[in-house]
């Protein structure tokens, strides 16, 4: 299990503020996906707010 601020050093080139919006908006979820796209997890929460992460994704969306 890790906390939240482990689970965004997961994640480079996003202000932690973001990555705590876009955390709350897809923690019912389990799904995480960063504003650009190119980082996203899975992951489940227990009841102390810790984060197991299931699985880390590179790039999600092809460039256009």
């Amino acid at each position: 299990m890790i906390n939240f601020g482990d689970l965004f050093r997961h994640f480079k080139g996003i202000r932690k503020r973001d990555f705590e919006k876009i955390l709350r908006e897809m923690l019912d979820e389990g799904i995480l996906i960063t504003k650009t796209g190119k980082y996203g997890a899975r992951f489940s929460l227990n009841s102390n707010k810790k984060a197991e992460i299931l699985e880390v994704y590179g790039r999600i969306l092809e460039d256009d």
